[in-house]
């Protein structure tokens, strides 16, 4: 699902990976960067919707958001910086991964918050 439709009437407050973004807010700002800075899409993916999560916490609950990133290089550049910024653990478990993506040879990076 893409990022803005999953926000947009969310009441979760906390619908988006709660142990690292600080409430709804938080996350959909994050992912308007994304877009700001050239990401050609961002969905969200591993999204709960149990009929008590629906009921209790008022709307739907995911962890993870794929980017599918601009063939631009200097825009994919700076949106690799970007999610590095946001998500440091990346660059520390994949070395040479921002120099890879930088030379178009994905598509996609998945963010995944447990």
């Amino acid at each position: 699902m893409e990022a803005l439709e999953f926000f947009k009437g969310n009441k979760n407050k906390f619908c988006f990976a709660s142990n690292h973004f600080n409430g709804k807010r938080y996350a959909l700002a994050f992912v308007k960067r994304l877009y700001k800075l050239g990401a050609k899409n961002v969905e969200v993916s591993n999204i709960l919707d149990e009929d008590w999560r629906l009921k209790e916490e008022g709307g739907p609950y995911a962890d993870t958001f794929i980017v599918t990133l601009p063939k631009d290089k200097s825009k994919r550049l700076n949106l690799v910086a970007e999610i590095f910024e946001e998500r440091p653990d990346e660059v520390s478990s994949r070395p040479g991964y921002i120099k890879k993506v930088d030379w178009n040879e994905d598509d996609t990076v998945s963010l995944w918050w447990d």
